[in-house]
């Protein structure tokens, strides 16, 4: 989704933020019968709106905020007490060669997804007619929401954007459940040979041949497992702030981080706190929001526009290396390698192991198309500056700043380039020993081919 965005209010309420008092996309505070209309066509949700009048993302998030802090401390909560319950309860069963934990322990897996719908429905109300309103600006055909660039009613968007969080709840789940069975002795809980089978296959893999010494299996799963908090913990923890806040609708919430010391708004820890939670459909509005800013600066003062990029840049950049990159580069291969050890021992897949698999790999597969949408963006940015150095009003100190805006993008774009490059081959691994649980003789496969000799193991 492409945007642009329209501010309205009083001079002074704009430049706490650095905006510019200017109206690319139409007359400040004015709204045609026609966008009324297509607000109306669209079925945007009435909840926590007050018919047009707020434009400012600030002034209109406040009341969601407290359902996303509740929503984050309940899922590292719930995954923590989940991992526990699974330490606790998981016993051998008949035909596999690691534990399981019982059946009925699901349903105390599933408590928080409806928190996770109300707190997802509730942060679109506040935030998408606004964001809406900005999109009808920028296209005069109206807001277009697409589904893999198909143009789709909003209401079928967002029901695609609950599906992806709900996903990203049950990958989240899926993973607790995977370490809670694994970590603590859980690999030989059940066979005396799935360590003996791990250091086998290290030692005839890649990382065996640069002769790092095997390590543990379960120390391995209950690391990674521990990572996956990351992705919610560091935006948490940079996100409170040092005054008492109210989250009233019409406040923009500015204060001070405690941890960073940098002033935030009501509009940053609402992006940030629906990004670490999973919702697939604050996590898109985030980013269009900010890049809305560099295409309403690039058609009026293109050289301002890296006062919006580069917290663009480090925003996306954060995420792909908290979320994408520390517990995906690793979590997905233990997974897939468990899953072929099982096989291996006991001659078919396990249905939850292999559940989680799928989860990991369909998630991962999303945030490699996430990572390519960055460097459209960088493309565009690149544009954006060679139209601005050719702006007759340009200040001739402003060629610096942009010079230097892009650099960091370009920085950005290697980092960013490598995480892809990590997961994309974490992909490929995790598919080719799935590959081979099928096709080897002994279930077994690494980049050098199958293991013939396991079974001496």
């Amino acid at each position: 989704m492409d945007a642009c965005c329209r501010w309205t209010g009083s001079r002074d309420s704009l430049e706490c933020k650095g905006l510019l008092e200017v109206d690319v996309c139409g007359e400040v505070g004015s709204e045609s019968e026609e966008e009324h209309a297509e607000v109306d066509r669209l079925g945007l949700p009435a909840c926590l709106y007050d018919g047009g009048e707020i434009l400012w993302t600030s002034h209109a998030v406040g009341p969601a905020i407290p359902w996303l802090w509740a929503l984050n401390l309940t899922l590292m909560a719930h995954a923590a007490v989940f991992f526990l319950l699974v330490l606790l309860l998981r016993s051998c069963t008949s035909g596999s060669s690691y534990p399981a934990a019982p059946i009925w322990i699901m349903i105390i897996a599933v408590l928080p997804l409806p928190l996770q719908i109300a707190a997802e429905y509730k942060s679109i109300c506040t935030v998408l007619p606004t964001f809406t309103n900005d999109m009808m600006q920028w296209h005069p055909s109206g807001a277009r929401f697409t589904v893999m660039s198909v143009p789709v009613p909003v209401n079928c968007w967002i029901f695609y954007c609950m599906i992806l969080s709900t996903v990203f709840f049950a990958d989240l789940l899926t993973d607790s459940n995977f370490a809670g069975t694994m970590s603590f002795s859980g690999a030989e809980m059940c066979s005396d040979r799935t360590d003996e089978i791990w250091n086998f296959w290290w030692t005839h893999s890649l990382m065996g041949m640069t002769g790092l010494p095997p390590i543990r299996l379960d120390h391995l799963v209950f690391v990674c497992w521990l990572l996956t908090f990351l992705q919610q913990v560091v935006p948490c923890a940079t996100m409170l702030r040092a005054d008492h806040m109210t989250y009233a609708l019409k406040d923009d919430g500015k204060s001070t981080a405690i941890m960073t010391g940098q002033q935030l708004y009501n509009d940053d820890v609402f992006f940030e706190l629906g990004t670490a939670a999973g919702l697939k459909s604050i996590t898109q509005i985030s980013t269009n929001c900010r890049w809305c800013h560099v295409k309403r600066l690039s058609k009026s003062q293109p050289w301002r526009v890296m006062g919006y990029a580069k917290p663009l840049a480090e925003q996306l950049s954060k995420k792909f290396f908290l979320s994408y990159f520390l517990e995906p580069a690793v979590q997905i291969n233990l997974q897939a390698y468990i899953l072929a050890i099982n096989r291996h021992q006991m001659g078919y897949f396990a249905l939850v192991p292999a559940l989680s698999l799928g989860l990991s790999m369909f998630t991962t597969a999303l945030n490699l198309a996430e990572m390519l949408a960055f460097f459209r963006l960088w493309k565009e940015l690149q544009d954006i500056v060679e139209q601005a150095k050719e702006h007759p009003d340009m200040p001739e100190e402003a060629a610096p700043k942009l010079e230097a805006g892009l650099t960091l993008w370009c920085h950005r774009a290697v980092f960013v380039g490598l995480i892809f490059i990590v997961a994309a081959a974490t992909l490929f691994t995790a598919g080719l020993t799935v590959f081979g649980a099928h096709h080897c003789p002994h279930g077994l496969i690494t980049v050098f081919g199958c293991l013939h000799a396991v079974s001496d193991v």
